[in-house]
């Protein structure tokens, strides 16, 4: 828990600086517990919207925002697959082996142009800038060369419907 809270705060310290608002995505079904300790950490400091999972659609957010940053989510995958902007934080890899960046494949290094295990205001701030500025079509060499790799997405499903007609 304590790795969580180290990113939300240089994660808060980028938005304070850059005079950005940030919204949170809720997960949980117990949107309040979650919402408070996202209010404990952020308190008065940051322009910040909690958005409750219930009443958001996922997919709908993600596409429509300009960064996304996750901790290693499967929707930070598919929102990187669907050619969003989206940066993995990765605090977790030290202790727990099975997290790192693009797991199971092992072909990925600590550190890319989207990812990190490097937790540190300058770091972090790095990949956001970069990836705020990135020429879309610089981004989008970037993004296939691994998202295959990672997670293809199949648009309306086209490939389980060819299948589904086979049978």
């Amino acid at each position: 828990m304590l790795q969580h809270v180290k990113v939300l705060q240089i994660i808060a310290q980028y938005v304070k600086n850059n005079n950005l608002k940030l919204h949170v995505l809720g997960k949980r079904p117990t949107d309040n517990l979650e919402y408070n300790f996202y209010k404990d950490i952020f308190k008065d400091k940051i322009n910040w919207t909690f958005l409750k999972s219930k009443q958001h659609n996922s997919y709908y957010t993600t596409d429509r925002s300009k960064i996304i940053l996750t901790l290693h989510s499967t929707l930070g995958y598919e929102s990187l697959s669907r050619g969003n902007r989206t940066i993995f934080l990765d605090p977790f890899s030290k202790h727990m082996t099975t997290v790192n960046f693009g797991w199971p494949a092992k072909n990925f290094g600590k550190n890319g142009p989207f990812w990190t295990v490097k937790i540190s205001y300058s770091n972090i701030k790095n990949l956001i800038d970069n990836l705020k500025n990135m020429k879309k079509s610089r981004f989008n060499k970037f993004k296939n060369k691994y998202v295959n790799s990672l997670m293809h997405v199949d648009y309306n499903n086209k490939k389980l419907m060819k299948v589904l007609d086979m049978k």
